[in-house]
């Protein structure tokens, strides 16, 4: 059967991986059910629970498997753990398994690359999209309000202008429960017309598309994708969920590169007022097969990064020469987000911004370095460490 990993988390008391895994095929969700010996409901609730945790997992040196690549994974695989359905409260999570024994496993041998596990849909240029269109007719909206949420290990961001509404990436943490994504939510108190930008199509980026109610979705005018989408369940339940919502959908294709060689490039594809959006050149990583976002105001810029390398924001998005100062959501959770060079960095007119994280999902994140950098050097906010949102004024 063919499984995504979505996440490759590390449980520091168990002192080994937990893997996060989705479907290709509801018929392969199926058959690990029977073979699991579990119940499967075809209600609504049940649908969208699709995620594979593996639990206690040790593996081969350089063996193990890589966020946003597939495996083909037999389902004798299986008999290595105790397989049990999840508590209800998780609304994602489908199955909970756990390897019996120290045994080290070769996940590699799994890996599969098939053009049918990616979706292939019909893309435009960001200047044809409803959303630009839309950002077009503002007039006067130069001071607008920046919100980075604190969502754990995810990404939840916010523009607001008086007349309009953006949210960058309904995310939140992949392991967090239907409570705890419905406070994120309820502060958050979608009431007016709102749209969306996703920077890349981790599930830590998108999830809550699935988690609003029928009220929420339906005040969402425009969302704007990337081209790059795994063919999990996940990703298709929220798709069906745009789609039957009559939410529009604008896909935007890979930029092209400005440069030869093989290194991706954040190209920018306009700017519309006062906001610039890039497209990634795309790649392998998923998190570099996305779209940036910034946006001017009255004396600082709002830079919306999503997971997207430090190199490629420093080279293609930021200007050492800025007479107005950034404010940066810091990339990828303070995680591994390609080179971080302190001095290069340190170059920049950084005036304040965020770090949406939490510790103990992940090995090494945020990173030691990240962390000091951003938080103690320049003062800027952690979500975890403040348990609370970040607001600005740009």
């Amino acid at each position: 059967m063919y499984l995504y990993c979505e996440r490759v988390l590390w449980d520091y008391k168990q002192n080994a991986y937990e893997l996060v895994f989705d479907f290709y095929l509801r018929e392969d969700l199926t058959t690990l059910s029977r073979f699991a010996d579990l119940e499967s409901n075809n209600n609504n609730t049940n649908l969208l629970k699709t995620l594979l945790v593996l639990n206690k997992v040790k593996v081969e040196s350089y063996k193990g498997p890589r966020p946003g690549y597939w495996y083909d994974i037999p389902i004798e695989f299986f008999e290595k753990f105790l397989i049990t359905e999840t508590e209800p409260e998780y609304s994602l999570i489908k199955f909970n398994l756990t390897m019996q024994d120290n045994n080290e496993l070769n996940f590699q041998q799994y890996r599969t690359i098939n053009d049918e596990l990616f979706i292939n849909n019909e893309t435009m240029n960001f200047h044809k999209c409803n959303f630009y269109n839309e950002l077009n007719k503002l007039k006067d909206e130069n001071n607008p309000k920046l919100i980075i949420r604190d969502v754990g290990c995810g990404n939840w961001n916010e523009i607001i202008w008086d007349d309009f509404h953006l949210i960058y990436d309904l995310g939140g943490d992949v392991k967090f429960k239907e409570s705890e994504m419905n406070t994120i939510i309820n502060r958050a108190n979608l009431t007016k017309k709102f749209n969306v930008v996703i920077s890349h199509w981790d599930l830590d980026h998108y999830r809550a598309i699935l988690d609003l109610n029928d009220t929420q979705i339906k005040l969402m005018e425009n969302i704007v994708v990337p081209s790059k989408m795994p063919n999990t369940l996940q990703l298709n339940n929220a798709f069906n969920r745009l789609q039957s919502s009559g939410i529009n959908i604008d896909i935007l294709s890979p930029a092209h590169k400005t440069k030869s060689g093989r290194r991706i490039e954040l190209v920018s594809q306009g700017k519309v007022n006062n906001l610039e959006l890039f497209r990634s050149s795309d790649g392998s990583n998923m998190n570099q097969s996305g779209i940036v976002i910034t946006i001017e105001g009255n004396e600082k810029i709002g830079v919306l990064t999503g997971d997207h390398h430090y190199p490629q924001i420093y080279n293609n998005v930021l200007n050492v020469t800025s007479v107005k100062s950034y404010v940066i959501v810091v990339p990828h959770h303070g995680g591994n987000a390609g080179e971080f060079n302190k001095n290069i960095w340190d170059t920049l007119p950084l005036s304040e911004g965020a770090l949406s994280t939490k510790s103990f999902r992940y090995r090494n994140l945020p990173q030691n370095k990240i962390h000091k950098f951003f938080i103690e050097d320049k003062s800027f906010h952690c979500t975890e460490c403040h348990s609370s949102d970040f607001t600005s004024i740009l």
